[in-house]
């Protein structure tokens, strides 16, 4: 899932998926904001869903990758 920021200043914001997933799944994310790789905790589909918070950093970007844990 890739998330950009066209804004002059850093925003927190919120992703949920509209696609139908199930189950769980490992996260892991990268941010412009820190130049690095984050792993991430396992999430329930519905977690994703609902909406997960991310902060970008001004014309910044963040790409959250999701695998299937179970």
């Amino acid at each position: 899932v890739f998330v950009g920021n066209t804004a002059d200043r850093t925003i927190s914001t919120s992703v949920r998926l509209s696609i139908p997933v199930r189950g769980t799944y490992a996260t892991r994310n990268y941010s412009s904001l820190r130049n690095e790789w984050i792993e991430g905790r396992d999430m329930e589909a519905e977690h994703l869903r609902n909406g997960i918070a991310v902060h970008l950093d001004r014309k910044g970007y963040c790409l959250i990758e999701l695998r299937r844990a179970r």
